[in-house]
């Protein structure tokens, strides 16, 4: 029911002409104090920044002088004791015999909303704000431990073409395919980063599963053997780009 509503209405001469209860409390005036006076003048007069509403760009005005409809979402009205509210308002003419004889305004407080728009606008740039920190953290941490990793690989490479016994080899060898694959687990890092900002470029590119499945024997083969026990992997000669079935072991 529109008593529920902030209502008033104004004639062509821009006076109120009738305001309900709802809409005096929302003003702060009485009736006595807003009927027959100018509306705009009394509470339409200024932006939200204080400076002057021109009149003639009032939508309440445009109702009464062209008889045209107006849904406003987002300006302010202004109270007796000269504090603003932000209102959502309709208004609409009054007609009699087709012609305009004035104009109604249906009106809303919407501070709650615009508190929760502030809030979600300062949560959404803080959650922003946040991805960026995590986004640098980790490029930055991704390039400090891939320094050290390049070494170890590097060192690793010119150690394997030493002369070596057999276990030094088998060890070094692991140290190197332990530490390219710490390498990879560092990029696919960055990579997350890089998802998050939009910037990550996909490429498809050929692998081989046999290596792929020594990698992961090598890296889970030292805990499988502290435990005692044997690591299996099989692959089915259907698997494309594998040699036959595929047995790696770990003892």
């Amino acid at each position: 029911m529109l008593i529920d509503h902030n209502i008033f209405g104004v004639g062509l001469d821009g006076k109120v002409a009738f305001i309900n209860p709802a809409a005096n409390r929302m003003l702060g005036y009485s009736s006595e104090e807003l009927i027959g006076h100018d509306i705009h003048k009394k509470i339409h007069h200024s932006q939200v920044d204080g400076s002057v509403y021109p009149k003639s760009k009032c939508p309440m005005y445009l109702t009464r002088a062209a008889g045209t409809d107006h849904h406003i979402a987002d300006e302010v009205l202004w109270r007796k004791d000269g504090s603003s509210f932000p209102v959502e308002y309709t208004s609409m003419p009054i007609k009699k015999d087709e012609q305009v004889v004035g104009a109604v305004v249906t009106f809303m407080d919407i501070t709650e909303r615009k508190k929760a728009e502030d809030e979600l606008i300062i949560a959404k740039e803080t959650a922003v704000e946040a991805t960026k920190a995590k986004s640098d953290f980790l490029a930055n941490m991704s390039h400090e431990i891939r320094t050290p990793m390049n070494a170890i690989i590097g060192m690793a490479h010119l150690a394997l073409k030493t002369d070596l016994t057999a276990k030094q080899f088998d060890y070094l060898k692991k140290v190197d395919i332990s530490a390219k694959s710490l390498l990879g687990i560092i990029n696919d890092i960055l990579d997350f980063s890089k998802i998050e900002a939009g910037k990550l470029d996909m490429e498809s590119v050929d692998f081989q599963l046999e290596d792929t499945l020594d990698s992961i024997s090598t890296l889970v083969g030292i805990k499988t053997q502290e435990k005692g026990l044997e690591l299996l992997i099989k692959t089915d000669t259907s698997v494309p780009y594998s040699r036959g079935k595929c047995t790696i072991s770990a003892r």
